[in-house]
């Protein structure tokens, strides 16, 4: 009689909640069984990595980007974070945010500053651009067009050698980068 119960009503139900658990994520993609979140901080540029497991926070990081660590000390402590979502990854589907190159952009930025020749008060300045083109436009566009720009600054070829750095003077204005490319309000209103 025991293995009967087992068999007829034990078995299926485990089935039917496996199968639940294996379809959910790809039914309900924003769900928190197996998720997790990617988040950007727009006044310092550190990241967020957030995992749930069933509804559950079971792991939660913040660490310093690339940009984060080119700015001074007095700029990034004592900030109150503005925290923006770039990405969900969940299983079957990856939901993506206004924000969602911001990641890559400070990757960008890493490796213009690993092939230009800047001067440090030059990083930080391209570090604060894309800082404020991210609060300015609350999406990650503007800085992408910044980026971009930046992109003209790298040698020609792969042997080509920069022997001064670069300046702040020489640096592409984020304002001209960004009235080049949007429609932004004047200055008188």
């Amino acid at each position: 009689m025991r293995k009967k119960w087992l068999r007829r009503v034990l078995f299926p139900f485990i089935c039917i909640i496996l199968l639940i658990f294996l379809i959910w994520p790809y039914v309900f993609p924003g769900s928190r069984i197996f998720v997790g979140y990617e988040d950007v901080d727009i006044a310092t540029g550190r990241i967020r990595s957030t995992q749930y497991l069933f509804w559950i926070r079971i792991w939660q990081s913040t660490r310093d980007s690339a940009l984060t660590e080119v700015l001074p000390e007095e700029m990034v402590q004592g900030k109150e974070p503005q925290w923006r979502r770039v990405i969900i990854r969940c299983r079957g589907t990856n939901i993506h945010y206004v924000f969602h190159g911001a990641i890559a952009q400070i990757n960008e930025l890493k490796m213009i500053w690993s092939r230009i020749l800047l001067t440090e008060e030059a990083r930080v300045k391209t570090a604060q651009d894309v800082l404020t083109a991210w609060r300015q436009f609350e999406n990650d566009s503007g800085a992408g067009v910044y980026i971009e720009k930046l992109f003209e600054l790298l040698p020609d070829g792969v042997r080509q050698k920069q022997t001064l750095p670069i300046t702040i003077d020489q640096l592409p204005s984020l304002e001209e980068c960004l009235k080049s490319n949007f429609k932004l309000p004047d200055a008188d209103g």
